[in-house]
């Protein structure tokens, strides 16, 4: 599978460094040039630059905080209308109030206020009692109708997801929604969420679709992480990356 580095950054000041975790898996690879002192111009250009890349039977985005999603699931919105799907793995929803720009706390909303059908989104993975899941993105999510499962209902969430993986789909993967355990090196580690062996199982069962199958993976961090957390982190990004096709 091919795929693109999108260094883009709209956290809120939050997520400074997941611009740069690239940089611990690929020495030759393609990469957006993004301004960096301009959001607005930052999400035209992902909007603009990446549309192409959706003409592809399988292609895969590497962030970046996830306020690349936003313009990313965007135009696979454009490209494919009704018939696409989207599934989220995010230890948080991401359904805060819009800002002018999205960024990593809002996109989800983001795109389902410019029309993406909430029938067709599922997320995974969100933590009950974290103090970084606000009780009104919840409530969003349930006045919308969009399905979502907590991360301590893993069995629920896989018997669903067998009837609702179709192509075409895209698949946004917030690395926090690794157990912190599994995923240290990330702005916001959770506990309470799946460890990895659950995670590459739910990949592995995506990734048999054989077209119209795209991916981000989005917060990574290395910037305050140790050697023994960067490790750890690496090697589980690295064992993501083989189940989706990128070696």
């Amino acid at each position: 599978m091919e795929f693109l580095v999108v260094p883009g950054l709209n956290g809120l000041g939050k997520t400074n460094g997941v611009q740069d975790s690239y940089k611990q898996f690929f020495n030759d690879c393609k990469i957006l040039d993004l301004p960096r002192d301009d959001v607005s111009k930052q999400l035209f250009e992902i909007k603009t630059q990446t549309k192409r890349f959706f003409e592809m039977n399988k292609f895969l985005f590497f962030g970046g905080d996830h306020s690349i999603s936003y313009p990313l699931v965007y135009n696979f919105f454009k490209k494919f209308g009704d018939s696409g799907k989207l599934i989220v793995l995010d230890s948080h929803p991401d359904t805060m109030s819009p800002m002018n720009e999205p960024t990593h706390e809002e996109w989800l909303r983001a795109i389902v206020e410019d029309g993406f059908s909430p029938k067709n989104i599922l997320i995974f993975g969100i933590r009950r009692d974290s103090e970084n899941v606000d009780s009104r993105e919840i409530s969003y999510l349930l006045e919308k109708g969009i399905k979502f499962f907590y991360s301590d209902e893993i069995l629920e969430f896989k018997e669903f997801l067998r009837s609702f993986i179709k192509s075409p789909l895209y698949v946004s993967v917030d690395v926090d929604v690794f157990d912190s355990s599994s995923m240290p090196c990330t702005g916001y580690p959770e506990k309470g969420g799946p460890h990895e062996e659950s995670i590459f199982e739910i990949l592995n069962e995506i990734s048999r679709l054989k077209e119209n199958l795209f991916f981000d993976i989005v917060e990574l961090n290395f910037k305050n992480c140790n050697k023994k957390e960067s490790v750890i982190s690496k090697n589980n990004i690295k064992k993501v990356l083989k189940i989706v096709g990128v070696n």
